[in-house]
């Protein structure tokens, strides 16, 4: 059964996979936790989830990407993937809800080198 709708709500609750349509064009299919975990296009990004993804553009470094001055390492494979890519438009993804604030510096962000 195909069941269209523009609410990603009621489609991530009824859908066992979902085809995310942009401009005319999926552009990307899958299950409701992949779409939110995975956006494979900024448009996925935002539209699943709410509130939506922040995207914000950054620039390769030697253990990752920056932003303003903010240094994010990231894992060999990634830094692998935005070494090979063809475009230079590279952006982050970060989920509101995943962002937490602290009084006191988190141990483990500091071990990973990002401070808070």
């Amino acid at each position: 059964m195909i069941y269209v709708t523009h609410d990603q709500l009621e489609a991530s609750t009824f859908a066992d996979e979902i085809a995310v349509m942009y401009n005319g064009q999926i552009v990307q299919f899958g299950t409701p936790r992949e779409l939110f975990e995975t956006p494979n296009h900024t448009f996925v990004g935002y539209f699943i989830g709410s509130p939506g993804m922040n995207l914000m553009e950054v620039t390769p470094t030697e253990v990752g990407v920056r932003f303003d001055d903010v240094d994010v390492p990231l894992s060999s494979s990634y830094r692998d993937a935005i070494a090979k890519a063809s475009s230079s438009n590279i952006k982050i993804g970060i989920r509101p809800e995943f962002v937490h604030v602290w009084e006191k510096e988190n141990l483990l962000l500091k071990s990973t080198g990002i401070a808070c």
